[in-house]
């Protein structure tokens, strides 16, 4: 919804006499799906903690939580850091330069590896 925002014309259309409802509806629809998958992934991903909470304690909840926090945002930067690189892999797929990007692959394996063993064993340790 946002990027339909950027549009200074459509912006425009909520301000004021220029609301327009039939541009309203249309863009509640798709939105709502995404909402609804959203607070669905909030549900499944967050049970864990609702459940732990039921069964043991608070104070175990927190400790669980900020492990798995802690682990999940290590991963989602090591994910970070190959993701950069998906732009450069869609031009070569497109040129169709494949044992480029076979090559690509390699590296960005070998870099995530790099990145991923410190970040084990600080966990670790």
């Amino acid at each position: 919804m946002l990027f339909y925002f950027q549009k200074r014309e459509y912006f425009i259309l909520f301000l004021g006499n220029n609301f327009d409802l039939n541009i309203f509806k249309n863009m509640i629809r798709p939105s709502l799906h995404y909402f609804i998958l959203s607070i669905a992934g909030l549900i499944i991903f967050n049970s864990d903690n609702i459940i732990i909470g039921a069964f043991i304690s608070l104070s175990a909840v927190a400790v669980y939580s900020i492990g798995y926090k802690v682990v999940d945002t290590c991963s989602k930067l090591i994910f970070k850091i190959v993701d950069i690189f998906m732009p450069n892999i869609a031009v070569l797929y497109e040129k169709k330069e494949y044992e480029t990007i076979l090559k690509f692959h390699n590296k960005l394996m070998v870099i995530s590896i790099l990145f991923s063993i410190p970040i084990y064993l600080l966990l670790y340790f």
